[in-house]
């Protein structure tokens, strides 16, 4: 499989990473059994978060003594220097290491999240610290705005950078891109498959790896998608001219029901999540965590049944989403399941 350098880290990778939010999902020897045939597959980068439910106690347990032989990168969520520390002893313990090669700040999209990580007591400043005691190797940051991840970049603070890569994103790789590439920042492809939106591994995979990225990394929670994947990386040619226009024609017909998480629609005044309850839509199409959905549904404290159609939030989407009906057909779906269980 070819390797690329994950920009200034230095770090050479498999083209071709391990997407830790699926395996979530699976106990620990079935785990064990997928990263055993990542392996295997010449796969050696590892991307998880502790906001993946069980994915770094399951990725900890399979990797064990094989933590020489791979690259992990990890995130936390919170945005305070005291928050992000806590986060940082976990996950070690999680991961059962005593050393994380990237540790990431893990969507910082809006305005009020850029200013939160970078403040004097944000979360930054724990993994600067966390840094300097070579506890981890290298800080990444992830998000879903474009504008958001530039103006980190040019912060010269981070040493990677993860976003969508795929055939609906485009505007990270014009606009992105070149800018890590400028100051040689470490790209991290994430969602190749438009979170589950795009099926077809050939030309997912392709599109991602003819991007100027190191590494894309595609969720996986079965032997059959870890070979299905790392066969089409292997054999990985660029795709350009007819073949890339069509590509984006097909594209074209996914945009208007995939929502990117950038955030931009809210505030909502009724207080609906509504990223968060899009998303789940990915969990439960893609990687099959109904159960996992409901249960997240289930503890959201504004449920989507409280939009009342202000259509404030659609004017604001930069991609001509559908919001208010994907709200109504989520929440209906959701809330269906959760009264069946109840």
């Amino acid at each position: 499989m070819q390797r690329r350098i994950l920009g200034r880290t230095g770090l050479e990778v498999s083209c071709l990473g391990f997407g830790g939010w699926p395996i979530q999902q699976l106990v620990f020897n079935p785990a064990k059994e997928v990263i055993y045939e990542a392996f295997l597959a010449g796969i050696d980068f590892f991307d998880t978060s502790q906001t993946y439910g069980d994915s770094e106690v399951n990725l900890g347990f399979s990797l064990n003594l094989k933590h020489h032989e791979a690259i992990v990168s990890t995130k936390t969520a919170y945005r305070t220097k005291e928050a992000a520390r806590s986060h940082i002893g976990r996950s070690l313990r999680n991961l059962r290491t005593d050393r994380i090669d990237i540790f990431h700040l893990e969507n910082v999209s809006r305005d009020e999240d850029v200013s939160q990580v970078l403040a004097e007591d944000g979360a930054l400043a724990a993994l600067k610290e966390a840094q300097k005691e070579g506890i981890i190797r290298f800080i990444g940051v992830s998000g879903h705005r474009p504008e958001a991840l530039i103006y980190l970049i040019e912060t010269g603070e981070f040493d990677v950078v993860q976003f969508p890569v795929n055939v609906v994103d485009l505007d990270f790789m014009e606009n992105v891109i070149p800018v890590a590439r400028k100051h040689n920042v470490g790209v991290i492809g994430a969602a190749p498959f438009v979170s589950g939106s795009f099926g077809d591994a050939e030309i997912a995979i392709g599109f991602a790896l003819s991007q100027d990225i190191a590494v894309t990394i595609p969720g996986m929670q079965s032997i059959a998608e870890v070979d299905d994947n790392a066969r089409v990386a292997k054999h990985f040619k660029p795709l350009f001219g007819d073949e890339y226009l069509a590509l984006q024609e097909r594209a074209h017909h996914l945009c208007r029901s995939y929502c990117r998480m950038c955030g931009d629609c809210l505030p909502c005044p009724q207080g609906v999540d509504i990223p968060g309850i899009l998303g789940l839509e990915r969990d439960i199409s893609r990687f099959h965590l109904r159960d996992w959905a409901e249960k997240a549904y289930a503890h959201m404290p504004v449920k989507a049944s409280a939009c009342d159609r202000c259509a404030l939030c659609e004017p604001r989407c930069p991609y001509g989403v559908p919001i208010m009906d994907m709200i109504d057909r989520m929440g209906t779906r959701l809330s269906r399941a959760h009264a069946g269980a109840s």
